[in-house]
């Protein structure tokens, strides 16, 4: 069920950017048409269908650095913009400094499937960079959105969010080079605990939940932002 809703997903989103980059491909411009044929436009994807397919983008990440490695250029962009895709798709249950984090992320993938096509030289720390900051912004979006929906008093939501947000922060952390303390590790862990909770609507404490929000926000925080911050 998982994988059909991921296909499905990414039919409904990537295709028409895919096309639109290959029709720009003797231009020497951006591929303006995919980003216009998106923005402002409001997905119709279930949030929770977000939450389970997490981490779909970085999976789609590791096939376009497979793929550049394979010289299939072709490949490479269909990743990438499938990747962009569900960052897409995230920002449009986002707003504010977490849907502007999530678009930058997704326009810096556009470039990057841009060049490729165009032959003008990405490599392997360029892909990195992207790739860092994109879960970078996916990990504080799934925060922000957990922090919202426990403002709703929405349990099963909240606990959705801060496992998304979990995966995102691992994410990050391998693709900049982070390594994680054991302090961080250990509130890792612990917000792994309430999350399950929420998720299974038993056993939490509002004090558990406010414990395990601050500390997520804590190592999200510390994530990379900006390409000075992931490995070279």
């Amino acid at each position: 069920m998982r994988f059909a809703i991921c296909g499905l997903v990414v039919v409904f989103l990537s295709a028409p950017m895919v096309q639109s980059s290959w029709a720009q491909a003797q231009k020497p411009t951006p591929p303006q048409g995919a980003r216009k044929t998106y923005e402002g436009r409001k997905s119709v994807i279930e949030e929770d269908v977000l939450v389970v397919l997490a981490d779909e983008p970085s999976r789609h990440f590791h096939e376009a650095r497979a793929d550049l490695f394979r010289q299939d250029t072709a490949s490479v962009v269909i990743e990438l913009l499938k990747g962009a895709a569900f960052l897409r798709l995230e920002a449009d249950h986002s707003d504010g400094q977490a849907k502007a984090a999530l678009m930058a992320s997704v326009r810096a993938l556009d470039m990057l499937a841009f060049d490729e096509e165009m032959g003008g030289g990405v490599y392997v720390v360029d892909l990195d960079r992207a790739f860092a900051q994109a879960e970078a912004a996916l990990a504080n979006a799934h925060y922000q959105q957990a922090k919202a929906t426990w403002g709703k008093k929405s349990a099963k939501n909240t606990g959705l969010h801060l496992q998304a947000a979990l995966v995102s922060l691992g994410n990050s952390w391998g693709w900049s080079g982070q390594k994680p303390s054991s302090d961080t590790l250990g509130a890792v862990k612990d917000t792994e605990i309430v999350a399950k909770k929420l998720v299974n609507g038993t056993g939490w404490t509002e004090d558990e939940v406010k414990g395990a929000l601050d500390k997520l926000g804590g190592e999200v925080s510390k994530l990379p932002t900006s390409t000075a911050q992931t490995k070279k």
